[in-house]
């Protein structure tokens, strides 16, 4: 999970990376008193996790308090790529001489801890390490090994750095390493690390991605009242939070579920991700416009397929429901008992289809079969087939309900 910029500087200064001073504001009026408490011009900068933030005008100046309401009253509500801005971080304009970059990550190919440094910083970040690849330092370290601020000292050295920079951002590199470690993250990234037309060397913006899976491990987030939870372009559904919840009551299986196309005519549920998002696309081929992902897969019990069910089913202005499979391994018993249990109790009235393959699926056809749904289809219906039944069964129903109007 990708932590908010605010966020990621709450752990770095913790660690002891230097920040500049700031807090965040949800309204014009704290942006205000904020800016006036910190006494200095600031920067107003929206809290979201949509790339190019700058670029896109997402960072404002601010000479005085009433310039940060402003520019908090433009920034708050707008969108910016999918995600919309709830937060600003007002914070102290920092004097720039030199901005660099500063990265600790996992090598995916070397299996080990990889540092990267460049004394080209900011904006357009990746367009540098494309056509400047050279001016950009690389360090490997093995994970069962100390990082030291003399190894720090020496990539500045080599990204070409002299002088105080040398000894501020070796520790830099260090207090970076440290955070990695304690943090369990997967990467956590400065840019642009900044030297301070007075030497300081200060963490101007904070790019931090935890590993969710590892966060009991991590105190400081318990502490600091940070929530690890997926990470996603905006705020989470309603639904979203219900499913996050299915899941945390019952460890057995997931609910992997988001809202996709409020306008979307189709609910979904699908066991096994993959098949998931192959399922979107056949979806898509046949004029259908799901409004969710639902992946509920990983042997859930029966009581976690039913509330998976109910949940799709309480999406509204859909006009149908699918619930697929592609050969899986769970017992599809216990699956279709979910699906019945749902089917019955909330009687949808609108066209119900479900295909089921994998281990039992005979025996979870007839009981789909028992309890009511017509249109259960075995594992010999290729997935097209029971789409396209879909399709017409609600075109069917479109033109009762016209010709009844």
């Amino acid at each position: 999970m990708r932590l908010l910029e605010y966020r990621g500087k709450q752990l770095f200064a913790r660690i002891g990376i230097p920040v500049p001073r700031g807090r965040v504001a949800t309204e014009p009026a704290q942006a205000e008193a904020i800016a006036r408490e910190l006494g200095v011009p600031v920067m107003v900068k929206a809290q979201v996790l949509a790339p190019s933030r700058g670029a896109r005008g997402g960072i404002l100046p601010a000479d005085d308090a009433a310039a940060a309401a402003q520019a908090a009253a433009q920034l708050l509500g707008r969108s910016l790529g999918e995600e919309v801005c709830r937060e600003v971080l007002v914070e102290e304009r920092l004097e720039i001489a030199q901005e660099l970059y500063a990265a600790v990550t996992i090598d995916p190919i070397r299996h080990d801890i990889l540092f990267l440094l460049s004394a080209r910083g900011g904006a357009e970040i990746e367009k540098i390490f494309a056509e400047f690849p050279q001016d950009v330092i690389r360090h490997n370290h093995s994970p069962l090994e100390p990082f030291f601020p003399f190894h720090g000292r020496q990539l500045a050295r080599a990204a070409g750095l002299t002088g105080g920079a040398v000894g501020g951002v070796g520790q830099i590199l260090f207090q970076l390493y440290q955070a990695f470690r304690e943090f369990q993250a997967k990467l956590v990234e400065i840019n642009p690390l900044v030297i301070t037309a007075k030497g300081q060397v200060v963490a101007a913006d904070a790019i931090v991605q935890l590993d969710e899976d590892a966060a009991f491990r991590v105190r400081a987030l318990k502490e600091l009242g940070i929530p690890m939870e997926e990470e996603r372009p905006r705020a989470p559904t309603a639904r979203e939070l219900e499913a996050i919840e299915i899941d945390k009551k019952d460890y057995r299986g997931v609910v992997h579920y988001q809202d996709l196309d409020a306008a979307g005519d189709i609910g979904v549920v699908s066991v096994g991700s993959g098949f998931s998002l192959t399922l979107l696309d056949i979806l898509d081929r046949y004029g259908l416009h799901p409004a969710n992902f639902c992946d509920c897969s990983g042997s859930p019990p029966a009581s976690k397929v039913y509330q998976a069910v109910k949940l799709v089913l309480s999406i509204p202005g859909i006009r149908g429901f699918l619930f697929m499979s592609g050969v899986v391994t769970q017992d599809l018993t216990v699956t279709a008992q979910g699906i019945v249990q749902a089917f019955q109790e909330l009687r949808p009235q609108i066209p119900f289809v479900v295909r089921l393959a994998g281990n039992r699926d005979r025996e979870a056809y007839e009981l789909l079969q028992a309890g009511g749904i017509t249109h259960a289809f075995p594992r010999k219906a290729l997935v097209e087939t029971c789409v396209e039944k879909l399709r017409t069964l609600m075109r069917e129903q479109e033109r009762k309900q016209q010709a009844a109007s």
